[in-house]
């Protein structure tokens, strides 16, 4: 389903009323042991709510976020879910203001800073969790102060020093 949604609207409406994205998170909860079906169900949810703030809304109203998170809780050692989990967060809570709250209440800023934490020599996880804590706190007080809480603000610092070539982390 993912690749028949991206950069392709329509399919993206039809994959939203048809259940699709329910379909996703069902097989993410089924399989719960596989990092492969997370990595993959973050990206395609990472694909499904790019620039598309209607199903930012429909996002956030399946319990997606929680299930993202779960998915980064789960699988911390491995750099593919938690960059895939980063970037779907990124783009759930990008000018999306209650998504961003419900990412904060779900644990997920918690979740993105350990995954920067955990993978320091990843420039992959370390973009897109740059990303995801760059739109946590756009115009959120409430999640700056928890980005600075646990830490975030040094642990962007070290990832900007441990990749100084990395544009996405600069």
């Amino acid at each position: 389903l993912a690749l028949l949604s991206d950069e392709h609207r329509s399919n993206q409406r039809a994959i939203l009323t048809s259940g699709g994205i329910q379909r996703v998170v069902a097989a993410m909860q089924q399989h719960p042991r596989s990092s492969e079906i997370q990595s993959k169900g973050c990206w395609a949810l990472t694909l499904w709510s790019t620039n598309n703030s209607s199903d930012q809304v429909v996002l956030a109203d399946t319990d997606i976020i929680k299930r993202v998170v779960k998915a980064m809780e789960l699988f911390l050692d491995d750099p593919a879910t938690q960059s895939e989990g980063c970037r779907a967060l990124a783009r759930m809570s990008y000018e999306h203001s209650f998504n961003q709250h419900t990412v904060a209440t779900a644990g997920g800023i918690k979740s993105v800073v350990e995954a920067i934490k955990q993978h320091p020599d990843v420039s992959k996880v370390q973009a897109a969790a740059c990303l995801a804590l760059a739109h946590l706190s756009d115009g959120s007080t409430f999640n700056q102060t928890t980005i600075e809480g646990l830490g975030g603000i040094q642990t962007v610092v070290g990832a900007m020093h441990q990749h100084p070539n990395d544009c996405e982390v600069q």
